[in-house]
């Protein structure tokens, strides 16, 4: 029996199609499940969250949709979340690349501040990458607590999570797929059986799917009778999640000469779309077992594609020869190419708009596809426009005083002390422009060679008063006073540490001007030997804080690292100062619908049939459902309580906001054990453990003193019936007969023993053991039990 406390907290998900957010805690240790946000980005949950974001000691991701991972960069980013991620590598990869596409689709039609590209990175720099079946074990609050990633379908590298505590198991599994697809194959519950708590999605409990025939097929006709009428075919899907499947479909049509396509244009529309291109190919080894053994043995990457045009923007879109096929994102129609080629494209006739997904309430998407013969809507289409005239005015007006501010506060000689002029040149050296080009690359060779070329030069457009003071002396140098001497020297050593200051500077100190031109070869900017022989010389390396030991490995990779990243950063925000002033423009178009409009299904999620036979299948104790409407929900509580055969109280169905409480013994006492007690104990082995039975007493000494169990006292203890603790698994039993010497195969999931005896498990998860009395039957009773602590 358990003993841990066990929590679920919905914040987002539950008993609604929102994106899921649950945490979980096992004692004191709290595990964030998903962290989904949809593209209309509705910071309600994510409100509740932020405070006990500190507190979340891990999150296991799921999915790489947006669905299940869209709130992450913001809580890293914003929020402050720094424990670590877990999720397997196409989940990280994948997951990236979809949310670069989904921020481009935002931020490129209007003002976007809930998390920037960096937000992004940093969020993904905190994965850890898992491989399926690997298990983790977590220490400190964690202690004893244990995940496993499993195969869910779906999507590349898609996730069922295994938690083990103990002797308890939580699986979590949402938006699973238990059928193979051509790049996938599907979901994996080998490794679990009758877990204490099952969390699974009811999204799909009331819808059946087609079969894959059918739908191909649906496809097939659609995209051909569009094309030989010369229209286009918009298919709105994700990213890098189930749009892979498409385009393994689409390019084997179309390589197939009978179906007639190769005459037309197919191209995969996205801001990613050579990225998701080229992590598919090198993550064969996460596909099915068919993509897997063709690449083992012809080399055939089923993502070498031959007729599909990858295209990042509706000018390279504009290059591929109508009529065409293409793939974009996003799947809702509310975002990214999709919303603006359905403008485009929905008002002619002999176009089509084929949904592959049902997006989430209130999508256009999910409009459509509830409401098939509508014919008129409404759109809001958001755009970005330069600022001209009176408003770009209005705008400089307002920098103006910033920026005299800015540069009085910079300027030299503004303390009046002509020390501080000079400290604040070296400062200004610090800050030189690095993105000029001529600068070489920051703390790199280019830098130093390019110091070393102006000060070679005398008053070179490179020189600096550091960059004298490690070569020969300039007939330019001024030092105004000791003091600044002293300073000058301080400089110095700073630069000793960090390469990336020698830099060219963006003004000359004397007349005459002499321009220093660097020369390039294939390999970039020749290196002066002459430079390292002055950083390297022994006074300069008896400076250095370890005293020249390692010279440029520790002290001169930081510096290089933090050169990288003050460049990176420079960069960035140059970038975004140099972005013409722009502002969002927002207006209400009429799109009159023309053009065919389907929905065919290819979500890769196991419809409500499969859900009720593979949770029928793992025969939980206890079940949360989530992730689906009330009806969907109501539907399979009630099959669980009717065709399972699980207590109300064992079926939870929270709502958003609430927490259950799934502790198995709701009735803990803490009570203190008499030494003469544990004396008369018999303990048996149980794995690591020992277990025993306790007939004792319960011993009060005052009302608020802690009860003590004293041994049985009123005669004979009363007889109890024989207790088998522990699950032993069948092929652990099969395991322990093969190293006895007994023949034992599994036939139809019955373990067989020498022919004669038969071990099976029966529905309610005991061991049966069958066959004649013999000297095989009971040796392998004999077994079965030695795997059982019996008290």
């Amino acid at each position: 029996m358990a003993t841990c406390i066990v929590k679920l907290r919905a914040f987002s998900g539950a008993q609604s199609e929102t994106p899921p957010c649950f945490l979980l805690q096992i004692d004191e240790f709290k595990l964030l499940l998903d962290c989904g946000w949809d593209s209309s980005f509705k910071a309600d949950y994510v409100e509740q969250l932020k405070p006990v974001t500190k507190e979340i000691d891990a999150v296991l991701l799921s999915h790489s949709d947006p669905f299940y991972i869209g709130a992450l960069p913001y809580l890293v980013g914003r929020c402050g979340l720094t424990c670590p991620i877990y999720s397997t590598v196409p989940v990280r990869r994948m997951g990236q690349m979809m949310l670069y596409d989904l921020h481009a689709s935002h931020a490129t039609v209007e003002e976007f501040n809930l998390f920037s590209l960096d937000d992004i990175d940093a969020a993904f720099d905190r994965v850890h990458q898992l491989k399926y079946q690997q298990t983790v074990t977590f220490e400190g609050k964690g202690h004893g607590i244990a995940i496993t990633p499993l195969p869910a379908g779906h999507s590349l590298g898609a996730t069922l999570w295994k938690i083990v505590d103990g002797e308890e198991e939580i699986v979590y599994a949402l938006g699973y797929n238990h059928k193979k697809e051509r790049h996938l194959n599907g979901a994996s519950f080998d490794l679990t059986f009758r877990p204490s708590l099952l969390i699974t999605d009811c999204a799909n409990m009331l819808y059946n799917q087609r079969r894959r025939r059918a739908r191909d097929e649906q496809l097939m006709t659609s995209i051909l009778g569009t094309l030989r009428d010369g229209g286009n075919v918009l298919i709105a899907t994700d990213t890098a999640g189930r749009c892979l499947e498409l385009t393994h479909l689409l390019e084997q049509l179309w390589q197939n000469q009978q179906s007639g396509l190769m005459a037309y244009s197919l191209a995969l529309l996205n801001c990613v779309a050579h990225n998701v291109v080229e992590h598919a190919k090198s993550q064969v080894e996460w596909m099915s077992d068919r993509v897997t053994k063709q690449f083992e043995l012809s080399r055939d990457n089923p993502f070498n594609f031959r007729y599909l045009h990858v295209c990042h923007s509706l000018q390279d879109l504009a290059r591929v020869r109508e009529p065409r096929v293409v793939l974009a994102s996003q799947a809702d129609l509310d975002w990214g190419f999709t919303r603006q080629l359905f403008q485009q494209w929905a008002g002619a006739e002999n176009n089509a708009i084929i949904l592959t997904q049902r997006s989430p309430p209130g999508s256009l998407a999910r409009h459509l596809i509830d409401n098939r013969n509508v014919r008129h809507v409404q759109i809001e289409v958001k755009r970005k426009v330069r600022l001209e005239g009176a408003e770009l005015e209005a705008l400089q007006r307002t920098k103006r005083p910033h920026a005299a501010a800015a540069a009085s506060s910079a300027a030299p000689g503004a303390t009046g002390d002509p020390a501080d002029d000079l400290d604040d040149e070296s400062s200004d050296d610090e800050d030189v422009d690095k993105d000029d080009p001529m600068n070489g690359s920051v703390g790199g060779v280019g830098g130093l060679s390019s110091a070393a070329g102006a000060a070679g030069g005398g008053a070179g457009a490179g020189s600096s008063l550091s960059s004298n003071l490690l070569t020969a002396a300039s007939p330019h140098d001024i030092l105004p006073n000791p003091s600044a001497a002293k300073r000058a020297a301080q400089h110095q050593q700073r630069q000793l540490h960090q390469l990336h200051h020698l830099h060219q500077q963006q003004q000359q100190l004397v007349y005459p001007l002499v321009e220093f031109r660097p020369t390039f070869d294939d390999y970039g900017e020749p290196v002066d030997p002459n430079v390292f022989n002055a950083l390297f010389a022994p006074s300069a390396v008896a400076d250095l804080p370890d005293g020249g030991r390692g010279r440029n490995t520790a002290a001169l990779a930081a510096a290089a690292a933090a050169a990288a990243a003050a460049k990176a950063a420079a960069e960035k925000r140059a970038a975004r100062d140099a972005e013409p002033p722009s502002k969002c423009l927002v207006e209400q178009v009429d799109v009159d619908i023309r053009c065919t409009v389907a929905f065919i299904d290819f979500e890769g999620r196991s419809d409500g049939d499969a859900v009720k036979k593979i949770v029928s299948t793992l025969k939980p104790r206890e079940t949360v459902l989530v992730l689906g409407s009330r009806d969907a929900t109501d539907h399979l509580a009630e099959f669980c309580r009717t065709n399972m055969g699980l207590a109300p109280e064992r079926i939870h169905t929270p709502a958003n906001g609430e927490t259950v409480d799934v502790t198995k013994e709701a009735h803990i006492y803490q009570a203190r054990v008499k030494d003469s007690l544990i004396s008369s104990l018999t303990f048996f082995p149980l794995g690591e453990y020992e277990l025993a039975w306790v007939d004792a007493s319960i011993h009060l000494e005052g009302p608020t003193e802690q009860p003590t169990l004293v041994p049985w006292k009123s005669g004979r203890p009363p007889d109890h019936k024989t207790v088998f603790i522990g699950e032993p698994k069948l092929h652990g039993v099969k395991q322990r007969l093969q190293e006895i010497g007994m023949t034992a195969e599994f036939q139809g999931g019955v373990l067989v023993v020498n022919g004669r005896v038969a071990v099976k498990r029966t529905e309610a998860g005991r061991l049966l053991i069958e066959g004649a009395c013999s000297e095989d039957y009971f040796r392998v009773r004999e077994l079965v039990y030695s795997q059982y602590a019996i008290l």
